[in-house]
């Protein structure tokens, strides 16, 4: 079981999705930016590190749903959202295509 956060960001009403590149394991899919927890970090310190990696910004965890369990065949990932809001920076794409 693979352990993945994922950012609910939420700005006037909106919320974020970016759209992943032709090479990665879901290509062309949306998703909530975020990505797998290390080793060595809690789950709430990997959101906050992906979306900077991920979008240059940094953000503030506000509350967090339960997490949800997906078979994928090929893995299985244990999925922690996470409600946040962005505190600083504006958002500049580095390993996505696009954003809505």
């Amino acid at each position: 079981m693979i352990d993945v956060c994922c950012a609910i960001l939420v700005k006037d009403f909106k919320i974020l999705a970016v759209q992943r590149g032709p090479d990665s394991s879901h290509p062309w899919q949306w998703e909530f930016p975020g990505g797998k927890i290390h080793s060595d970090e809690t789950s709430e310190e990997c959101i906050i590190r992906e979306c900077k990696e991920e979008l240059s910004i940094e953000i503030k965890v506000l509350s967090h749903f339960d997490s949800v369990e997906f078979d994928y065949k090929t893995k299985q990932i244990r999925l922690i959202p996470f409600v946040c809001e962005i505190v600083s920076g504006e958002i500049m794409l580095t390993e996505h295509l696009a954003q809505r």
